[in-house]
């Protein structure tokens, strides 16, 4: 969990429209998405408790980042049970 808290953009979710937490300028961008993302946002939002869907949208971004990363050293992300034992393997393309 450090090294995602090391990786989300500094000012995540302060409420304050064009600058994060620290002043440091956010960017806007405008995306396209259809019905069943859209649903899986809003679900994403209330079930994780983040005050908004750009929160999301953010941990998204870092969390494939980080999975991204670990693909290119050749290593693989999976879903391990508590006691260790891989679950599920997901494969990131590219």
């Amino acid at each position: 969990m450090r090294a995602l808290e090391r990786a989300l953009p500094r000012g995540q979710g302060s409420g304050r429209k064009g600058r994060g937490a620290t002043g440091t300028q956010m960017k806007t961008f405008t995306v396209s998405i259809d019905e069943r993302l859209d649903r899986a946002l809003d679900e994403l939002k209330e079930s994780m408790g983040k005050t908004s869907r750009a929160e999301v949208f953010r941990l998204a971004v870092t969390l494939l980042k980080i999975a991204d990363e670990a693909r290119q050293e050749g290593l693989k992300l999976a879903i391990a049970d508590r006691q260790g034992r891989v679950q599920k393997e997901i494969l990131i393309p590219g």
